[in-house]
């Protein structure tokens, strides 16, 4: 049987753990404002409006344009400057800026999880141990 410290330490894991944020669930607080495509103040600004902070960045991966001049841009979110896997951010503008809609999501709280993303081993180790997994014989 666990003792009520050790539910209490388990139970306060839990509530600081990373959060997936879907940004179709932003949709009227990304509206309420006029993005600009790559700069690096429109970037600050939907890193904001999605909740990111700290460590936690957007990059722009590709940005798309329609024939009425409507645009499309994929952002990777970076802890660090490494990549989060598993998510990228699409935010889709009319022709004059104005939000039009977005979809795909940002993990929350990274920061929560994770104390320090310096490398523990060597590249090559971390090469090695990679291959003997794949490869085992």
């Amino acid at each position: 049987m666990l003792s009520t410290l050790a539910v209490s330490v388990i139970g306060s894991n839990l509530v600081n753990a990373a959060e997936r944020n879907f940004l179709r669930d932003n949709d009227t607080k990304l509206s309420a404002h006029k993005l600009g495509q790559t700069s690096i103040n429109a970037i600050n600004d939907l890193k904001s409006l999605v909740g990111l902070s700290g460590l936690s960045s957007l990059k722009v991966k590709k940005t798309l344009t329609d024939n009425n001049g409507s645009t499309t841009t994929r952002y990777e979110q970076t802890y660090s400057g490494l990549p989060v896997i598993g998510d990228d951010v699409i935010v889709s503008l009319n022709a004059n800026g104005t939000f039009k809609r977005a979809h795909g999501a940002v993990l929350l709280g990274i920061d929560n999880d994770l104390a320090d993303v310096t490398p523990q081993i060597e590249t090559s180790t971390a090469i090695s141990i990679a291959k003997n997994i794949l490869n085992p014989l």
